[in-house]
């Protein structure tokens, strides 16, 4: 009588340990597979070709962008007062950065220079002219597509003396299937067309004004 008690605790013990491991299980396998969440970053569009390594020697930044913006998540403009925050996709790298990154790399291309640095630059880097740029909006906006403005000024290498100021007002169309991917394209090409402003008025600067700081 008591070898089957101890036989039907043996069991009833061995079918609990199977419960808790099943659950255990299932716990964990909810826990070590999150949803995955696409990642995008920006990406030059001027072609990268014909580089001089002789070419300008130029300084891209500091770029500031909005506060709003400095998130992981892609932000977009629903109304005038009212953001949506995408928390289903995030950027690769802060935004600011990514800004920064792309307006070097795409001025640089513009001007057939390989001697274009981003900020913060070697103070052995030898600039000839430098461009802060001050980022007030960069979003899809409903109904409009992408909105960039953005103030910025070409300075002196030692940044006393003030060479040109504009503020450029971008506005890219985006096509009819909206999504995260479109958005990050058209926020690509917005900043493509600011790089070709600045580049533009980069070569219109006297020469004697864009002799590098030694």
């Amino acid at each position: 009588m008591r070898t089957a008690i101890r036989a039907g605790r043996r069991a009833a013990l061995a079918v609990l340990i199977c419960l808790g491991a099943a659950v255990g299980g299932c716990v964990n396998i909810g826990k070590g597979t999150p949803a995955r969440q696409p990642t995008f970053v920006l990406e030059p569009t001027a072609p990268a070709t014909g580089l001089d390594a002789n070419g300008i020697a130029l300084g891209v930044g500091p770029v500031t962008i909005p506060g709003y913006l400095s998130r992981n998540q892609m932000v977009s403009r629903e109304a005038q007062n009212r953001l949506h925050i995408d928390h289903l996709n995030n950027w690769g790298a802060p935004l600011g950065e990514e800004v920064q990154r792309v307006l070097a790399e795409d001025v640089g291309r513009l001007l057939r220079s390989e001697r274009v640095a981003s900020w913060p630059w070697s103070r052995h880097a030898e600039i000839a002219v430098r461009v802060p740029v001050q980022v007030q909006q960069f979003e899809p906006v409903a109904g409009r597509g992408v909105v960039l403005v953005a103030r910025w000024q070409i300075l002196s290498p030692d940044a006393t003396q003030v060479l040109f100021t504009r503020q450029s007002e971008i506005v890219e169309a985006l096509p009819g299937d909206d999504g995260a991917g479109a958005d990050a394209a058209g926020m690509s090409r917005a900043l493509g067309a600011l790089s070709l402003q600045i580049a533009d008025a980069v070569r219109a600067m006297p020469r004697a004004a864009a002799s590098p700081e030694r």
